[in-house]
């Protein structure tokens, strides 16, 4: 599979279940600052966050890692399950 369809469906994925307004697919490739690898990041984003972050985009990453804000274990694993069944289906 291409990298553009697997991120497409991953987006989808975490779209439908939390209802975002959209997904933001950020990449991330450094070792020691030296390309080596990459990671993907596929966020979900809502609107209303404006009222609350000052900048979207990879902005939003930085400024969620700030606020210190810890997830619901449950709810977090919950996420997981719907998501795995959801690429189950694909």
């Amino acid at each position: 599979m291409d990298i553009g369809p697997l991120l497409q469906e991953v987006s989808q994925v975490i779209s439908d279940p939390l209802q975002s307004d959209q997904a933001y697919v950020c990449s991330w490739s450094h070792a020691s600052w030296q390309p080596q690898h990459l990671h993907f990041v596929v966020q979900a984003s809502w609107e209303h966050r404006k009222n609350i972050l000052d900048r979207p985009g990879l902005f939003l990453q930085a400024a969620m890692f700030r606020t210190g804000e810890v997830l619901n274990q449950t709810a977090v694993e919950q996420f997981c399950e719907g998501a795995r069944a959801a690429f189950k289906k694909m």
